[in-house]
């Protein structure tokens, strides 16, 4: 049995104690509703890590899970809070989070044709409210309860059941996605055009191993630079002549990858800011 599962069950069986726990952090609690319909400040996450983190240690099961950090256990008790502070997420100021989700390789050369008016019928028919897209290539924006990962997970169900292909889908919080702008590192120098920018979004976090196989790949004027499960490159020559296109990416980090142009990755902020 993996560390994740064993804390899911340590959870589970002392759900009692911590959601007593959580109740009696009244700061935390308003904190936490407080980040379903607004970002929270540098300082305030600060806090809201801290006391979560305090609230673990102080019940012994979860004391063999707490890492330098609690990379494992923070995940898993913030995903739990909403089941056992729900009152926290369901007063009248509630807004569920925006997200952004990109659909890999459709309506290309005539291959997986999706309309953008079906996908936005049937994702407004589901748990998804204010869908919008933006252009033909698969680019989705919406507000829904669940997690990026569900909602990655929802949707490929769909489309696969409606379609009967299976594409990468990614999805991002809008809190992500305005992060994702901000720490591109070519955005200020002067001498890169910002219509060579381009941002290709991963699937899931590399391996060492496979970034630094990808690191013996170089190509004249081009750059790239890794952070994370992103991917921010440079396209002097246009993104039709290079190499280092999505399949490229995929097939030296063995993970699914899609990019946007920089014109479009900041429209998709502002559509998913404008709500």
């Amino acid at each position: 049995m993996n560390r994740v599962v064993e804390l899911k069950i340590a959870i589970h069986k002392n759900q009692k104690r911590l959601t007593k726990e959580l109740q009696e952090s009244k700061e935390l609690v308003r904190l936490l509703g407080k980040a379903t319909y607004q970002n929270l400040s540098i300082e305030e996450k600060g806090r809201v890590k801290d006391q979560l983190l305090n609230i673990c240690r102080g019940i012994p099961a979860f004391t063999i899970f707490m890492l330098p950090g609690g990379a494992i256990i923070l995940p898993l008790i913030i995903k739990y809070i909403p089941t056992l502070l729900p009152s926290a997420h369901k007063d009248s100021d509630y807004i569920m989070p925006r997200y952004i989700t990109l659909l890999r390789g459709i309506n290309v050369g005539g291959q997986k044709k999706i309309k953008m008016e079906d996908l936005r019928r049937v994702l407004s028919y589901s748990d998804f409210e204010n869908v919008e897209t933006y252009i033909q290539s698969g680019n989705i924006v919406f507000n829904a309860s669940e997690g990026s990962e569900e909602i990655s997970q929802q949707i490929s169900a769909y489309i696969y059941k409606e379609y009967k292909f299976q594409i990468p889908v990614i999805t991002k919080t809008l809190t992500d996605w305005t992060s994702i702008i901000e720490n591109n590192p070519f955005i200020k120098d002067s001498k890169i055009a910002l219509k060579s920018l381009y941002v290709t979004f991963l699937s899931d976090y590399p391996t060492i191993e496979n970034i630094e196989i990808l690191k013996k790949y170089q190509f004249e004027s081009e750059k790239y630079v890794i952070d994370g499960t992103i991917i921010y490159t440079v396209y002097p020559n246009g993104a039709g002549r290079t190499k280092m296109t999505n399949n490229f990416f995929e097939n030296k980090l063995k993970v699914s990858a899609t990019s946007r142009n920089w014109n479009t990755v900041n429209k998709l902020l502002a559509i998913a800011s404008n709500n």
